[in-house]
């Protein structure tokens, strides 16, 4: 039976290609980045004030929209191999289908790109409430 739980989720996870949920204790939520869900990422930024920017594929950005409408207030997470890359308040529907990481070093930047990279080829897997 949990065996059969496991597989459902996981069977979930890999069509959706996230998995959001909220945390009781701290009202966060986490959207973890994966193959399916990641259109591209760019480093952008100038005078030690870079930033990733991750473009959500198509089929991501309606979803993403409709987590930040339905949770304006909350803390979001993005997260990569179960780390957490950046986090913020939502204050508005985010329906860009952009995420920006915060300001760091061009290195910074470039090795947190390359992460994110790392982890696309991988397969999804499911992210792990802390």
């Amino acid at each position: 039976m949990i065996k059969a739980f496991i597989i459902f989720c996981f069977l979930i996870f890999q069509l959706f290609g996230f998995l959001t949920f909220a945390n009781a204790e701290t009202n966060t939520l986490r959207y973890a980045l994966c193959k399916s869900n990641v259109a591209q990422t760019r480093v952008v930024g100038h005078d030690n004030n870079f930033s990733v920017k991750i473009n959500l594929s198509r089929s991501s950005v309606e979803e993403f929209k409709n987590i930040t409408a339905k949770n304006v207030g909350k803390r979001l997470s993005i997260v990569i191999d179960d780390s957490i890359i950046t986090s913020a308040i939502i204050e508005s529907e985010i329906d860009s289908g952009v995420i920006a990481s915060s300001q760091m070093t061009e290195t910074d930047a470039k090795n947190l790109q390359q992460r994110i990279l790392n982890a696309l080829e991988k397969p999804c897997g499911l992210v792990i409430q802390q």
